[in-house]
Order: C-alpha cells, then sequence, then structure tokens
C-alpha cells in the first residue's frame, strides 16, 4: 500500500512537471537590430520602410554631417548637412545621430579649443533634431585617428567625451 500512496502522490507532481515544461519558449533577447543611414536626405522608400518594420529594426544612426575645417572662416564648419523632414523616422524606431569629424580639423584645432567645437556639434545636433521634431538618447561621434594625431587624441578626447556624456 505505501508503494501505491507514493505513486498516487507522485503521478500528478510528474505530470505537472512536464506539462509545464511543453509550453513556448520565453522570447529571445538579443541585441537590437540597427542600421546606418549616410545619404545627405533621409527620405526612406516604401522598401526600405518596410524592410525596417520585416526587421524590426529598432535603432537608425543617422549621419547628421561631417565636421571638416573651413578655410574661408578659419574654422572647422558642418558640411554636407542632412535634411531630416519630420515624419522621416519611423514610429518605433529611435533615431541616434551620427557627426563625422574629418582628420584636418585635429591637425588644425588645439586641444584647449575642442571643448567650444564639441559645444558648437551638440548645438547643431539639437537645432536640426528639433527641428524634424525628433529627440535622440545618444549621440556617436566618428572620427579617423592614426599616430600624428595621438596628440590631440590624449589631451582633446578628455574634453570632447566630457561635453558629449551630456547626451546621457
Amino acid at each position: 500500500m505505501p508503494r501505491r500512496l507514493v505513486a498516487v502522490i507522485l503521478a500528478p507532481l510528474l505530470a505537472s512537471a512536464v506539462l509545464a515544461g511543453c509550453g513556448d519558449p520565453p522570447p529571445a533577447t538579443g541585441p537590437a537590430r540597427a542600421f546606418y543611414f549616410w545619404r545627405t536626405r533621409l527620405d526612406l522608400s516604401p522598401a526600405e520602410h518596410d524592410a525596417l518594420v520585416r526587421l524590426r529594426v529598432r535603432r537608425l544612426l543617422v549621419r547628421f554631417f561631417d565636421v571638416a575645417w573651413s578655410p574661408e572662416a578659419a574654422a572647422p564648419r558642418p558640411i554636407a548637412v542632412v535634411d531630416l523632414p519630420a515624419g522621416a523616422v519611423p514610429a518605433g524606431v529611435e533615431l541616434v545621430p551620427v557627426v563625422f569629424l574629418r582628420t584636418e580639423v585635429f591637425e588644425r584645432v588645439g586641444a584647449p579649443d575642442l571643448p567650444a567645437l564639441a559645444e558648437r556639434v551638440a548645438r547643431q545636433v539639437r537645432a536640426i533634431a528639433g527641428a524634424a521634431g525628433l529627440s535622440f538618447r545618444e549621440l556617436q561621434v566618428d572620427c579617423d585617428w592614426d599616430l600624428s594625431e595621438r596628440n590631440v587624441r590624449h589631451h582633446g578626447e578628455p574634453a570632447l567625451e566630457a561635453l558629449f556624456l551630456s547626451f546621457r
């Protein structure tokens, strides 16, 4: 009789454990899909828009402008500024502005002037996004480095980093 009692108690517990493991697996949580958009006008074609939806893209990294040295102004200036119309970023997709700082900027701008440059870049990015009715939580700054910029990088990078971290 004790065997039968054990079987009566264990059978429902075992069946419950087996059935509990038969459900759908939890959804996979992997990295969020993102695309770079590097044209000067953010105007997605229907095929591009459909691809963003179909692939469940959550972030769109859009090049807002390059910063190049202007000999006329003897200062760095934004060039090839993106045309970002209102409604250009699909609903549910996070905008991440990207700014490319050209090498010649670091060859001509000294480390003490980098905080002012960073502030001008930040102001321009906010103005572009604001004009399109968009907000952002992150700014990506891209540049090419080589050994000749090592000194500027060593002294200037903390100044740029400190200011750009204000976007957090």
